[in-house]
């Protein structure tokens, strides 16, 4: 059976533990039982009962439509002619949430004779699970080796990558993190030229 989730009303005991499927479906690998089996999704709080899956033959199933940012739980029912069995549950309560979009606005906000800092701004999303923080990534210009330079607080939007070859040229890139994984990199729009700068500097991504 397929339950909705409700984020109002807590359900008794210890908070689950949370582990994250890509938002809007999930597969469900199970054991085969005697002949088959029904399906239930149950959520981690109050239960809505939207739709139910039966007479599964398989040993896993793709559940469509889920919501994303719930949390939920799923049973497997064994059935043969004589009836439905006992159900075995997920220990955990799944959540299901995408890895987060880019973030928004990167933009180079000084340059020295060897170090370049950078800003920017929360994603527009964040995938239907908190972001936990900030991946920051170099590459020399003309090669696609890019180095992670920092992994950064959920707080943190600025960063100042120093120990750079003055005169060499690189490109930067930040990602977002949440439970899911690492989203999508923003990167500057062109190669930054480390030098001392004179005027403002105006790079934006």
């Amino acid at each position: 059976m397929f339950w909705k989730c409700k984020n109002s009303v807590r359900r008794s005991g210890p908070r689950p533990t949370r582990r994250t499927l890509e938002a809007q479906s999930t597969r469900c690998p199970v054991s085969p039982p005697a002949k088959s089996t029904a399906l239930e999704l149950l959520p981690s709080m109050s239960m809505e009962l939207v739709t139910s899956v039966t007479h599964c033959n398989k040993t896993s199933y793709k559940i469509t439509n889920l919501e994303e940012g719930m949390l939920y739980y799923f049973r497997v029912l064994p059935e043969n002619i004589y009836g439905i069995g006992e159900p075995r549950e997920t220990p955990d309560a799944v959540l299901v949430c995408e890895v987060p979009l880019p973030p928004s606005k990167l933009e180079v906000v000084d340059v020295t004779k060897s170090s370049v800092s950078l800003g920017w701004e929360k994603p527009e999303h964040d995938g239907g699970s908190r972001l936990t923080g900030y991946i920051v990534e170099a590459c020399k210009a003309g090669t696609d080796k890019w180095m992670k330079v920092a992994t950064l607080k959920l707080t943190d939007y600025e960063y100042t990558i120093d120990k750079l070859n003055e005169s060499e040229q690189y490109l930067f890139r930040v990602r977002a993190v949440n439970s899911r994984g690492v989203g999508e990199p923003k990167e500057t729009v062109t190669a930054v030229t480390v030098q001392e700068q004179r005027g403002t500097l105006q790079l934006f991504s």
